[in-house]
């Protein structure tokens, strides 16, 4: 009943806390390990002692024991809260591998992106193996959910090819060769890979009208993964997982603070995808702040609220793995992750945000 769940393997405490608090006075948590593929939750609820053993396969999904030792009747409700609560669950049906071509990648470009990934040890867990040969490349990375992704690199026709199951880590490679594509060619590429007869006019009018205070303001690089976020406003299948579709206009915002930072006041920060170490945010208070001095050096209060309501967007949203507790966070409309049509408000939101820097 409880196999091979598609969850979020980084929430699972936070959610066992969550399901405490709502149904019992005393509680505690602790967790042991047994191996990367093994982990137990031992709770004391009300004064009962129980434990819950999750088993993590090796293809990313999650499967959850509920007929060993005692108080079975709780670790089935406890169970059945973890597989349905929007804070563990990843939306979409579509469980198979997804597969995304890049055209006109030089060697040089393909090698960067593979050091790139190597260095990303957040959302890459390990490298499987690397065979090169005269005439092609193929990489197989593992995932922080032990999801696999694989490169293949063909020399002759400069193709990349990413294929992997459609977590995180097979979302940052992918975003990573987009950023190489020719801003002209961002939708032709799209529509090559996924062929939903979407014109190129039809993303730039309406990249021109969710971004009306910037469509003309932004560096090619953030382009790109804007001109992708506008495209995924059109998907209509629901084979396609939130994640997804609002990677990214996420990946967008984040490099939006960075580059105004830096551009505005002349502050750098790392390129490595989720590094902004100029802000916290408070879990208790759902607050975000920047840090000094960074904060000082912005200086406008209006400046100053508007990063921290932008850090807040990447907090609740990517940091969740776009999926989300705070029912009440923004409004009736973003409730839960359920279907495409959630995304695509979230991408809107985010838009509409990533616009408003530049009339406060």
């Amino acid at each position: 009943m409880f196999k091979d769940l598609k969850l979020n393997r980084d929430n699972l405490e936070i959610a066992l806390m969550n399901y405490a608090k709502d149904n019992y006075s005393t509680y505690s948590l602790s967790k042991t390990t047994n191996n990367q593929f093994n982990i137990r939750y031992n709770l004391v609820l009300d004064g009962k002692a129980l434990f819950l053993d999750f088993f993590f396969n090796n293809k990313g999904g999650t499967t959850i024991q509920t007929t060993n030792g005692k108080e079975q009747d709780v670790k089935l409700k406890i169970a059945e809260y973890i597989s349905t609560n929007a804070l563990c669950v990843m939306a979409g049906k579509d469980e198979n591998n997804r597969s995304m071509t890049f055209q006109n990648i030089s060697v040089e470009e393909y090698n960067s992106i593979i050091e790139l990934i190597k260095e990303d040890t957040e959302n890459c867990s390990s490298i499987l193996s690397e065979q090169n040969s005269e005439n092609s490349n193929i990489t197989k990375f593992e995932g922080k959910w032990s999801d696999k992704v694989t490169i293949v690199y063909t020399k002759s026709t400069k193709r990349a090819r990413v294929q992997g199951r459609p977590l995180l880590l097979y979302n940052v490679i992918t975003s990573y060769f987009n950023e190489l594509v020719d801003v002209e060619k961002v939708v032709e590429t799209l529509e090559e890979n996924y062929g939903y007869n979407i014109e190129k006019e039809q993303v730039e009018n309406q990249f021109n009208v969710y971004l009306p205070n910037s469509y003309n303001k932004h560096t090619d690089k953030l382009k790109k993964s804007l001109l992708k976020a506008v495209y995924n406003l059109n998907i209509t299948s629901q084979e396609y997982t939130c994640t997804e579709l609002t990677f990214e206009v996420l990946r967008a915002l984040e490099g939006h603070i960075k580059l105004t930072l830096f551009n505005d006041y002349g502050i750098n920060s790392p390129n490595r995808f989720g590094t902004l170490e100029m802000f916290k945010f408070n879990n208790y208070t759902d607050k975000a702040y920047l840090l000094e001095p960074v904060r000082s050096i912005v200086g406008t209060s209006t400046k100053i609220s508007y990063y921290e309501k932008a850090y807040k967007h990447l907090v609740i949203y990517r940091h969740k793995i776009f999926h989300w507790d705070y029912p009440d966070e923004f409004g009736d409309e973003t409730i839960q992750l359920e279907n495409s049509e959630d995304a695509k408000g979230i991408i809107l939101t985010i838009l509409a945000l990533i616009d408003e820097y530049y009339i406060v």
